[in-house]
């Protein structure tokens, strides 16, 4: 019995919606264009900038602020994996214990420079300035890709 309802009870449905449908045919409707905006989950920053002005529009409908202070910020800034840690001594124990990396490797890590504009790409699409991809020619023409 259990067959048969969960069988019938979706044809039955099917068949309502079927027999709607063709009592009353649909209406057409115009084309609606919407523009992209971000959303929560994309962070402060780009909901903060999309009330802005003087924004243009990339290929996704998204705006770029080009001189944004964010974006200076960024080329400004040079740190290391380790100066934004709380404790280095700490997660260097968790790394060689378990990770089972080696004192140097780990020191190696600590002390490795952070790419802003991958951080950039990575939090807020792609880097103002640079192709789709986020890549500049210089790097793209380094790994074979421009």
């Amino acid at each position: 019995w259990v067959l048969a309802f969960e069988i019938f009870i979706p044809l039955v449905l099917f068949f309502i919606l079927l027999g709607l449908r063709q009592k009353k045919p649909a209406i057409p409707v115009k084309e609606a264009f919407y523009s992209a905006a971000p959303l929560t989950s994309a962070g402060l920053i780009p909901i903060m900038q999309s009330l802005c002005p003087d924004g243009q529009r990339d290929e996704f409908g998204f705006l770029q602020y080009k001189n944004s202070t964010v974006t200076q910020l960024l080329e400004r800034i040079r740190f290391t994996v380790g100066s934004v840690l709380k404790n280095q001594s700490v997660f260097q124990q968790f790394l060689i214990r378990n990770l089972s990396l080696s004192n140097d490797t780990a020191s190696l890590l600590l002390s490795t420079p952070v790419n802003l504009k991958e951080v950039y790409n990575l939090i807020f699409g792609s880097y103002p300035g640079m192709g789709g991809d986020g890549r500049g020619r210089a790097e793209g023409a380094r790994d074979g890709h421009g």
